[in-house]
């Protein structure tokens, strides 16, 4: 069951918020299928954590009284990221870092075969038009740019061998990109494993940090990802 502070917030969008992208999804798919896949998305995340939803809510920073389409989106991103971190790469020990008024912090902690990583997610903007390709490759090195050192010194404060740099390239101007060409769901003329290969050899010292990029698309319940360095070759970087 969706916790009451998210449902009041949900049910305020259906109110006073018609253009905010939950209730375009609740207009595509239907309100039950959205809401449903929402409960989805947090009972396994809770799980994955050890915390019940209300608490995991207040973990990652949700504010009930913020109806900026890009914070909730945000958050269902993180929400994503520990089930594919969980489900599809193995990670135990989930861990969400709270807001820090001092320093800023990545978003997780997590480990995989007994090295811990600090991962920081990140989301592609509804309100900025983005461009595979080339351009997608400066986008992510813009990111990285944005992220590297609040990564690093999230390794460094909780003691972290590794991190991770996630980008979630599932807002609208990306995802109309990325279907110009599209079937399966990332451009024929390369695969989502080339892009995020090329992506992180454009990055400048990337020792130590890997890079994730998710497209927000499922096929057969997993969702689109992949994820370089492979973390099976995590003493190599």
């Amino acid at each position: 069951m969706i916790p009451k502070d998210l449902r009041d917030y949900l049910d305020n969008l259906n109110s006073n918020y018609p253009n905010h992208r939950y209730i375009q999804e609740c207009s595509d798919r239907g309100k039950k299928a959205v809401d449903d896949k929402i409960d989805s998305l947090l009972t396994s995340a809770s799980k994955a954590t050890g915390l019940v939803p209300e608490k995991l809510l207040k973990a990652l920073d949700f504010d009930k009284r913020d109806f900026d389409g890009e914070r909730i989106q945000s958050l269902f991103a993180v929400l994503r990221t520990i089930n594919i971190l969980t489900t599809q790469y193995g990670f135990s020990e989930i861990t969400p870092l709270r807001r820090k008024l001092k320093q800023r912090e990545a978003d997780l902690l997590g480990t995989h075969e007994r090295i811990k990583f600090a991962v920081e997610v990140a989301r592609s903007s509804d309100q900025a038009f983005r461009l595979a390709g080339a351009n997608l490759n400066r986008y992510i090195k813009e990111l990285w740019e944005r992220k590297e050192n609040q990564i690093r010194s999230s390794m460094v404060s909780n003691k972290c061998e590794r991190g991770i740099l996630v980008i979630v390239l599932d807002s609208e101007p990306v995802r109309s990109d990325l279907v110009l060409e599209i079937n399966p769901p990332f451009p024929k003329w390369i695969s989502l494993s080339g892009a995020v290969e090329l992506a992180y050899h454009n990055i400048s010292d990337p020792i130590h940090i890997h890079l994730l990029l998710s497209t927000g698309f499922e096929s057969s319940g997993q969702a689109e990802v992949a994820i370089f360095p492979p973390l099976s070759k995590t003493e190599t970087i």
